[in-house]
């Protein structure tokens, strides 16, 4: 007997849905016929089965589980520039926006996008730091690394002997990537240039 055959059953021959009792026990006012009975064990049956919500919370927990014993190393991929995909694959979730929320990360990952978007124009001795390539494009309509510190200026600065990098190939080439990120994160974002870092 499925679900509906056996809720139409004892609608008709028990009593309306909503009065039925909430336990997982046969009813003692339950009628005695074999038929309702197995009907009632139908209605046991479904209440013992788990929803898709409790499912879906166990799930969530186990995903999460020991997500915290890993904060400080999270922390510390997220200021290496990580991005959401290299933090699941490393980490597991597959949403782990909420994983950062859920260890208090998420907002120092939205204000590390900048940095890692951004464009960098270093000489060995001096950074300037453009919060995306549009900033850096105002200088020609075809960006390109051998142009862009030709055409560039800012502040009246020639950046002739500048090289211009993304922020994964900055890291390689800059040992003070860490001062700069502290600096940014310090500022908010809002100061965009670092100089004799």
């Amino acid at each position: 007997m499925n679900l509906t055959k056996a809720v139409v059953l004892l609608e008709t021959r028990y009593k309306p849905v909503k009065e039925w009792p909430d336990g997982k026990a046969i009813p003692r006012d339950l009628p005695e016929d074999e038929e309702l009975k197995k009907a009632w064990e139908v209605i046991i049956d479904s209440r013992n089965q788990k929803t898709p919500k409790e499912i879906q919370t166990k799930k969530t927990k186990d995903v999460y589980k020991d997500f915290s014993k890993h904060k400080e190393e999270m922390k510390q991929d997220i200021l290496d520039g990580y991005s959401l995909r290299e933090l699941s694959k490393k980490y597991g979730p597959t949403d782990m926006i909420r994983g950062l929320k859920r260890v208090k990360l998420y907002d120092l990952f939205k204000k590390m996008c900048p940095l890692k978007i951004g464009w960098y124009a270093y000489n060995g001795q001096n950074t300037t730091f453009f919060k995306n390539i549009e900033e850096a494009r105002m200088f020609t309509d075809s960006p390109s690394r051998e142009e862009f510190y030709r055409k560039y200026r800012k502040n009246g600065e020639s950046f002739e002997g500048y090289e211009f990098y993304s922020f994964q190939e900055f890291k390689e080439i800059n040992p003070n990537v860490p001062k700069i990120v502290d600096e940014y994160l310090k500022h908010n974002g809002e100061k965009v240039t670092f100089l004799n870092l």
